[in-house]
């Protein structure tokens, strides 16, 4: 594999953002793709962990992977700062490379969306994973909020030629053990992530984006861990969320071929 540097201004300073952009040495004339995984703090545990072991598995595939705990679809498209997490993962690499340990994990800042796709500006057959969601805040400004910032992102890696998947929030049992808040919140996110995406494509024909529900593919374990993550440590927990990327996989087994 080959790391280049490619340099880009910033509309809000005359300086360059230089980012590292990774090239693979795939055999010429043969179909390759470029997979970008965004992700909150789900990805940091044994499912994100599952979904980036996949991706590298692919033949001829480059994967970037980027986790960045509580965030939202703005923190990646805010164009007055940048969202700092005191836990977060950055890797990419190509088909047959093995993720960095997801146990060695730091404090990470969101990249600019918007700058950060023009690093595959020059690339065919994109792809981008989005996992985000589950920290709107919980309340009807905040649901709505995330639907207006679903349509920008939506139509914004539409507009940089991205094949676009969104994959909702998963069972979660501080959620679950709470039956009215529960069915509110599920049902007020994923009303925000569908209206969202209907009207990305409703302006733009071209922006579109397919929604994987990962409410009834999904459990959490009814002991362990905070009620929100999946647990490394704890075995049950490992399994509901293999679980739950399992089914994920089969998905993106069809729309990513």
């Amino acid at each position: 594999m080959k790391i280049k540097i490619l340099c880009y201004p910033t509309f809000i300073s005359l300086l360059l953002l230089c980012i590292p952009a990774l090239a693979c040495d795939f055999p010429s004339g043969q179909r390759s793709a470029n997979i970008v995984y965004l992700s909150d703090s789900h990805g940091l545990g044994p499912f994100g962990e599952a979904l980036d072991l996949w991706l590298r598995q692919r033949d001829r595939i480059k994967a970037e992977t980027w986790v960045v705990g509580g965030t939202a679809p703005w923190q990646w498209i805010n164009p007055y700062t940048r969202w700092v997490s005191p836990m977060g993962y950055h890797d990419e690499g190509c088909s047959g490379s093995v993720p960095a340990p997801r146990r060695n994990l730091g404090k990470v800042t969101t990249p600019y969306l918007p700058t950060f796709l023009e690093k595959y500006a020059e690339l065919s057959d994109k792809y981008i994973i989005i996992a985000l969601g589950a920290n709107a805040t919980p309340n009807n400004e905040g649901f709505k909020f995330l639907q207006t910032n679903v349509t920008k992102v939506v139509k914004l890696v539409s507009q940089h030629n991205f094949k676009c998947i969104w994959i909702g929030p998963p069972r979660m049992r501080r959620w679950d053990n709470d039956q009215n808040r529960a069915i509110k919140r599920y049902e007020k996110i994923y009303q925000a992530l569908i209206i969202g995406i209907e009207q990305a494509s409703a302006s733009d024909p071209e922006s579109t984006c397919t929604l994987i529900d990962s409410r009834p593919i999904s459990y959490y374990p009814a002991q362990g861990g905070d009620g929100i993550h999946f647990s490394m440590n704890l075995p049950e927990h490992r399994q509901a969320a293999k679980q739950w990327a399992d089914e994920i996989i089969l998905q993106l087994e069809s729309l990513l071929n």
